[in-house]
């Protein structure tokens, strides 16, 4: 992703530009909540002016409804006699991934930076 100069000369992504940098201190801490399952609720409810609030809630909940989806779906799987073994071991990297990719984005949200999860980052649930 390419990078631009900010006011403090470090670099940030070009995504990131999109938002004010005002917005981005006073809000970077509430949005990291963004990808903790429904604690996506409280940068919702406590900024809802805030742009990188939104940025970041929009893909927390894109990301959580994904999680659920898919986890119900594997839970599912998993019962299936002689079949339920690998589909548990899937669901487990799965949620592996998951972690990581939450990990991730919260380290992204308190440096400041909004960066798009891959497929998912492109989905609009909020404006």
């Amino acid at each position: 992703m390419s990078t631009s100069n900010n006011s403090t000369g470090s670099q940030l992504p070009v995504a990131t530009k999109a938002f004010d940098q005002n917005d981005i201190d006073d809000n970077k801490v509430i949005a990291a909540l963004s990808y903790l399952g429904l604690l996506f609720l409280v940068p919702l409810l406590a900024r809802p002016n805030s742009k990188f609030c939104r940025a970041h809630v929009n893909q927390g909940i894109v990301f959580f409804i994904v999680f659920a989806v898919t986890s119900i779906v594997l839970m599912i799987l998993s019962l299936i006699p002689l079949l339920g073994f690998i589909f548990w071991i899937v669901m487990f990297l799965f949620c592996l991934v998951s972690a990581i990719i939450a990990i991730v984005q919260i380290i992204f949200c308190l440096k400041g930076e909004y960066k798009k999860i891959p497929i998912l980052g492109n989905l609009n649930i909020i404006k």
